[in-house]
């Protein structure tokens, strides 16, 4: 008997054989599936377009309405100067749309106040603005060309000192024919020593008169109270001060008036009588 060649079990590994009539269905479908995605993708189109432009026009209508006119300066932080003085700096920012205001700029605006280290600013709808600084602290007083001057704790120049407020610091002297930088880096020598020594006794800060910084090998301090100068180590001010401020009477007491106290020396306080030993010596 004779069997006749079927071309299916030639290859047994596939499992069937497509005609052309099954990829023109396949075709036909993968047709279909991009045209419903191509409609999907232009309807989300569509949408994205129509909302984008509702959103400009609402945008529109926000920065040229004037129902955000800002006509009110919210100032938080200010207690070395004035509030007032902070919207006087801003005055040419009243009226202006609150959606369209430069926040950066106004900060920098505020920011060109001496007394102020640095400025936030947020908008508060529908009229407000609000204004945090920060304001520099006064860490002394310098005498710079014959002129009080409020410095920070950076030696900071922040301004001329005034009859109102009055600041109770130290005044840093010995500036004369400092300039640039040779003057800033004596300025925060000066502060950095007030701090260092208000780090010794807080109570008696109140009681320096003034620091001396015109010799480089020492600061030359004076009290309020009528007393001897005192000369301090520049790189080490807190040197000896614990020990002079705790036996001053009792050495005044003894030797009598003074008219200068050394304590630059490690464990040694040194003192120049007002009156000559020799004198001293024939009482």
């Amino acid at each position: 008997m004779i069997r006749r060649f079927n071309p299916l079990l030639a290859n047994p590994d596939r499992d069937y054989w497509r005609s052309a009539g099954n990829w023109r269905v396949r075709k036909a479908r993968l047709w279909k599936r991009v045209a419903r995605w191509s409609a999907t993708i232009a309807l989300h189109a569509a949408v994205g377009g129509v909302l984008v432009y509702a959103g400009l026009v609402a945008l529109r209508g926000l920065s040229t309405t004037t129902e955000f006119a800002m006509t009110r300066v919210e100032v938080q932080g200010a207690a070395y100067i004035s509030a007032e003085s902070v919207r006087l700096r801003l005055a040419s920012w009243f009226g202006r749309n609150l959606a369209e205001i430069d926040l950066d700029r106004i900060a920098a605006e505020v920011e060109q106040d001496r007394w102020i280290r640095q400025a936030a600013v947020k908008r508060l709808f529908p009229n407000a603005l609000r204004v945090s600084i920060v304001e520099r602290r006064p860490a002394a007083l310098a005498l710079i060309d014959g002129q009080p001057q409020i410095v920070d704790s950076t030696g900071y120049v922040i301004g001329p000192m005034e009859s109102d407020p009055v600041f109770d610091l130290p005044m840093l002297v010995g500036f004369d024919g400092l300039r640039g930088e040779q003057l800033d880096q004596a300025l925060a020598r000066g502060v950095a020593a007030v701090d260092r020594l208000g780090a010794v006794d807080g109570n008696w800060l109140s009681q320096i008169s003034e620091v001396d910084l015109s010799s480089s090998g020492a600061l030359g301090l004076r009290l309020v109270e009528p007393g001897p100068r005192l000369l301090l180590d520049p790189e080490r001010v807190e040197r000896n001060l614990s020990a002079w401020l705790a036996l001053r009477r009792e050495i005044q007491g003894r030797i009598g008036p003074i008219t200068q106290v050394d304590l630059r020396w490690r464990d040694r306080i040194t003192v120049l009588p007002a009156v000559p030993l020799p004198e001293l010596e024939s009482r």
